[in-house]
């Protein structure tokens, strides 16, 4: 709980750089905040707000410290912070994987990854932590058939499909939670999908997820995103169907101000 010496200057500075995300925003952002933490170290969210500004600010290693330094001083992190870490060792992988891939290193990360993902879906079961430790095992799977151990790849591949065709028959996992859920639920229903190699279940999903988003840039981003990491994970694996729609995110994703025309009746 927010103590109420310091709520106001927390939601001054969550604002401010939020309204205008640039380098001097974000160091100056980070100095406040820096500054509240000293005076106040028993507010988990202060801690947590720093690493997210050092991550915007790339500033990766120290975001990673931040974070050890909050799970050493907190017991029991909350659900947001345990996906700030699975987010922060995901970003790692994908780095790993840029020429030239240091596909170990990509591993170890997504295993960790995975890992913060899966303790953060403990917290409150929510749809948001499951379906990217469902991915970023999926996208392990793809590594491990690069580094040729193809049948430990098979086996992986297929317990995760099996997990993603019981979550989206899981209703309980689906409760939204947030003002925006109602985008994001039938996005990643789509993404599910995918996972569970159902193509056209999930072109049908993502394109009600982006016809709700009302051509918002801002969440027609992170789907193409995400479903980019998809796409050469299927790549790697052998599995994507070059035909379908959805292989090809940057032009279904696509945002010029009107709905794409393979989304329009």
């Amino acid at each position: 709980m927010m103590h109420p010496s310091h709520h106001q200057e927390f939601d001054e500075i969550r604002g401010t750089w939020r309204r205008q995300i640039d380098r001097p925003t974000l160091e100056a952002a980070l100095d406040r905040l820096k500054s509240l933490a000293d005076e106040f170290p028993y507010v988990l969210a202060i801690g947590h707000e720093i690493v997210l500004v050092l991550e915007k600010l790339g500033r990766i290693d120290e975001a990673i410290t931040q974070l050890k330094n909050l799970e050493r001083q907190f017991k029991k992190l909350d659900e947001e912070t345990l996906c700030r870490w699975g987010k922060l060792f995901k970003k790692q992988a994908i780095t790993a994987l840029q020429p030239p891939a240091d596909l170990t290193q990509a591993l170890q990360d997504l295993d960790e990854a995975a890992r913060y993902y899966a303790r953060a879906f403990e917290v409150q079961r929510g749809f948001y932590p499951r379906i990217n430790e469902l991915s970023l095992q999926f996208y392990r799977a793809a590594v491990l058939n690069d580094l040729g151990k193809t049948e430990e790849a098979r086996l992986l591949l297929e317990e995760v499909r099996r997990k993603a065709a019981q979550m989206l028959a899981d209703s309980d996992v689906w409760r939204p939670r947030k003002d925006d859920d109602h985008v994001w639920v039938l996005a990643t229903k789509g993404e599910a999908a995918v996972l569970a190699h159902s193509w056209t279940d999930a072109e049908a999903r993502y394109a009600a997820a982006v016809l709700t988003a009302r051509s918002q840039r801002f969440y027609l981003d992170v789907m193409r995103d995400q479903m980019k990491l998809l796409v050469d994970a299927c790549r790697r694996l052998g599995i994507l169907p070059v035909d379908h729609a959805l292989a090809d995110p940057d032009a279904y994703f696509h945002h010029d101000g009107n709905h794409p025309d393979h989304l329009v009746a």
